[in-house]
């Protein structure tokens, strides 16, 4: 059951790192998601298949759920098509997302008060690193002294250590410290293709910078709706945003919404009508150069 596929990280690092109680409205729709699905569906696994894929995945996002493909590329595709409607309403989903907003695992609240942060580079955990643009991290550190590093709460010490040597250990933020914290008093936030943090710091109207190396940057379960707001304007983002929520199929999942059944069974649909235009139909075979 989702329950114990939600905590299965723990299981795998020393951190004992628990996920907060945001998730647990996902874990009432599991056995929905699991037996409407068309092909095979697992929790939280990246995109690895080509455009003619076979099965589906599903994982937590923002105290809702998000249905994916496993094709990158059926995807995005699919979230740019919610992205380009034109729905009157342009922040009704993004007043609720923010009502809600948490971290994602139970960390620790930052005593004192928090003085307003120039920027924030928040990274993946180690076994993401090769996401990192890490040359673009170390120039951000270099040109402000002000801007900080948080770390992810499921990062190896001494993976991490190798970051802070040349960030700098004093202007690095442990991995237990609470991030939405830190991403509601910082200015802007520098965040990967792979983090939720970025939708969240755009509900919140912060700016965003992308910190993802190029050629990595589609491996993300979150990239189709991250690489949109990257390329929005700061003032359009939070329309965009709400834009691909209210459309039934962008696979987004929250627990306002009253019509899960047929939002669940449209990503299904179109997902699989995406896959059926762009599948290839010509034969494939090696050509010498």
């Amino acid at each position: 059951m989702l329950e114990k596929r939600f905590m299965k990280d723990n299981q795998s690092w020393k951190n004992n790192i628990e996920q907060s109680k945001r998730n647990e409205w996902g874990r009432t729709i599991e056995d929905k998601i699991l037996s409407s699905a068309p092909y095979p569906i697992s929790y939280d696994v990246d995109s690895t298949q080509p455009i003619n894929f076979s099965e589906f995945s599903y994982t937590e996002f923002m105290g809702g759920v998000i249905l994916n493909t496993q094709s990158i590329e059926i995807n995005t595709r699919n979230i740019l098509k919610c992205s380009e409607y034109n729905y009157k309403d342009s922040k009704y989903h993004i007043d609720l997302l923010k009502e809600k907003l948490d971290d994602k695992y139970e960390l620790e609240t930052i005593e004192g008060t928090i003085p307003k942060i120039d920027e924030v580079i928040f990274i993946p955990g180690h076994n993401m690193f090769d996401i990192i643009n890490h040359d673009l991290k170390d120039r951000i550190g270099f040109e402000n002294p002000n801007a900080i590093l948080k770390a992810h709460p499921l990062t190896d010490v001494k993976e991490l250590n190798k970051i802070r040597g040349t960030f700098g250990w004093n202007r690095t933020i442990r991995g237990k410290i609470s991030g939405m914290e830190l991403l509601k008093k910082c200015e802007k936030a520098w965040v990967t293709s792979a983090t939720e943090l970025c939708t969240a710091a755009v509900v919140l109207d912060k700016d965003i910078g992308n910190i993802t190396t190029f050629k990595n940057e589609s491996v993300g379960i979150y990239y189709p709706i991250n690489r949109i707001l990257f390329k929005e304007q700061k003032e359009n983002r939070q329309k965009v945003l709400n834009c691909i929520i209210e459309t039934k199929h962008s696979g987004l999942l929250f627990p306002w919404m009253d019509d899960i059944d047929e939002r669940i069974q449209a990503f299904f649909e179109e997902t699989i009508k995406l896959k059926e235009h762009y599948r290839p139909i010509s034969s494939s075979f090696n050509i010498k150069k």
